[in-house]
């Protein structure tokens, strides 16, 4: 193969994704190999995971692609199996920056692709995200395969039969991906073809966990999306208060600044760590805010492939679940996307002033 067929091959701008992948990889290795924990030395959803991790039978609300995969590397690596897992984690963590150059590149323009990759290999909470025993990186890299089939099979049956076996994988390893149904199904062009790909996929999960609760299970038990329907029946004053105050405590989840990801009182747990951490909780809230303005003021009908599956996501999140700032972090390249757009079309407008006064 001759040099111009490579580089035929290769994607706008390879040599500016080459930097920002290799950095997004040193700094993600670095933070791995930095947090001098276990992999038993976890909170919240980690404390969960850990009874199966250990061997004990998957339970009806635990992903089971992603207990064989902390298994085996408890088997393979033994004492240094979190180093393992937070090495893979950052590994999975840049091809996702790949793909979101991809996604943006497919959706918007090279410049926009390349600031949307930079801002992700530098974002603080896709780092910590590496350093949790939660399924958040894979659910994420599984949200932007899912992202660029629908982008670039727009027409034919191969891509909604991708998009949804890989959706079906992926709900297998993060089951807040269920949440990620509707939207998927929405901007699918062969719905019927992708849902029932999805099913076949899932189905022998939902058909065991099925008979393990000896209920219908719809893939996982309640406990593992932390839904509670019952708390939305309304009968007098009092439960509609308690439903009015489920969803400002949720709305005001998705924009309070923690980061949530490292106990800053834990053991074993690194000052630089502890600092990140810290940084990313205010890093999130001028990421957010100011890719909602880009949102609102920029969107458009070829960002729909992105933008409905996240939106749908959310709101399914606000409604029916608990939202926590690790629940939060599937739907926050909405917000680094936008922040792409809206610094682009902010340098566009500086170079046109200057252009004019010139």
């Amino acid at each position: 193969m001759d040099n111009k067929r490579i580089r035929d091959l290769l994607p706008p701008d390879w040599d500016i994704l080459a930097v920002i992948l290799f950095l997004a990889l040193a700094l993600r290795m670095w933070f791995a190999i930095s947090y001098d924990a276990t992999l038993f030395d976890q909170a919240g959803e980690g404390v969960r995971l850990l009874g199966v991790v250990r061997g004990a039978p998957i339970d009806t609300a635990s992903p089971p692609l992603y207990v064989v995969f902390l298994r085996i590397c408890l088997e393979i690596f033994g004492r240094g199996a979190a180093k393992a897992v937070f090495v893979i984690k950052g590994i999975a963590g840049t091809i996702s920056i790949g793909l979101i150059y991809y996604i943006a590149l497919g959706i918007s323009n090279r410049t926009t692709a390349v600031i949307s990759a930079a801002i992700s290999a530098l974002y603080i909470n896709y780092m910590m995200a590496g350093l949790a025993l939660s399924p958040r990186v894979f659910g994420i890299l599984a949200i932007f395969v899912i992202t660029i089939i629908l982008i670039r099979e727009k027409d034919g049956k191969r891509g909604s039969g991708l998009a949804g076996a890989f959706l079906g994988l992926g709900i297998l390893v993060d089951p807040f991906l269920l949440f990620y149904v509707p939207g998927f199904l929405l901007v699918s062009e062969r719905r019927w073809l992708f849902l029932g790909v999805l099913l076949v996929v899932v189905m022998p999960w939902a058909v065991r966990n099925s008979i393990v609760e000896r209920v219908p299970v719809p893939v996982y038990s309640q406990a593992a999306v932390d839904l509670d329907l019952e708390k939305w029946v309304i009968k007098d004053f009092r439960d509609f208060y308690h439903v009015v105050n489920k969803l400002y405590l949720n709305g005001s989840m998705l924009c309070s600044r923690g980061a949530g990801w490292v106990e800053a009182g834990g053991s074993g747990t690194s000052e630089n760590i502890r600092d990140s951490s810290t940084f990313g909780a205010y890093l999130y809230l001028l990421t957010a805010l100011a890719g909602f303005f880009g949102l609102l003021r920029y969107h458009s009908r070829e960002h729909r492939a992105l933008l409905y599956p996240a939106l749908v996501y959310l709101g399914l999140l606000v409604l029916f679940s608990t939202c926590r700032t690790t629940n939060r972090l599937l739907a926050e390249h909405i917000a680094i996307f936008y922040l792409a757009v809206l610094l682009y079309r902010i340098v566009g407008r500086l170079r046109a002033r200057r252009d004019k006064v010139s």
